[in-house]
């Protein structure tokens, strides 16, 4: 059953091209395929990489690393420390009321 002779759609109207139909085509597949290749500056730390695995990057330790200037396990580690203290702080005023 084609798609001109379901119930509810117009005959005029015709089925849209799926990204396989527009694939198949060697021109499209090769403006494509360098579009995915195509190599770009990461804003966070200006390295350049893959339109493709940008995603990947910025999630990696080397990026974010850079972005921040410091390594985040051992800010991680200052803010247990100072959340440590704060807590037997608190304790030693409790037990004076």
């Amino acid at each position: 059953m084609s798609l001109q002779n379901k119930p509810g759609r117009p005959k005029s109207v015709t089925a849209r091209k799926t990204f396989k139909d527009y694939y198949c085509e060697p021109e499209f597949r090769e403006k494509h395929m360098n579009y995915l290749k195509e190599k770009i500056c990461c804003e966070q730390c200006g390295k350049n990489i893959t339109r493709v695995n940008m995603n990947r990057h910025k999630q990696s330790k080397m990026c974010v690393t850079k972005q921040c200037g410091t390594n985040k396990t051992d800010e991680m580690n200052s803010l247990k420390e100072q959340c440590n203290l704060l807590q037997i702080e608190l304790n030693k005023i409790l037990k004076k009321l």
